[in-house]
């Protein structure tokens, strides 16, 4: 099965430095879904201090083949409620 990497980026790199066997492309776009989910879960209201980050997923040769990307913003409106 082929290996596919989950690097992180969220004002540092975070390498992923062992990958995970996925069956297919298809199967690593679930894989990198769910590992964005368990992510954004340990954040917790952190997610709203940096704001944006992004994984992109890579084969073994580093190409990168994918990349979800995530913005936190606050609306103007939310001066009102601090």
């Amino acid at each position: 099965m082929p290996r596919y990497y989950f690097h992180v980026q969220d004002g540092i790199n975070l390498p992923d430095l062992t990958g995970h066997e996925c069956r297919d492309l298809a199967a690593a776009q679930r894989m990198a879904v769910r590992l964005a989910g368990d992510l954004i879960r340990e954040l917790g209201t952190d997610l709203w201090l940096d704001g944006h980050w992004q994984m992109n997923v890579t084969d073994d040769n580093q190409l990168t083949l994918f990349c979800l990307m995530f913005t936190a913003i606050n609306s103007p409106a939310m001066a009102l409620h601090r």
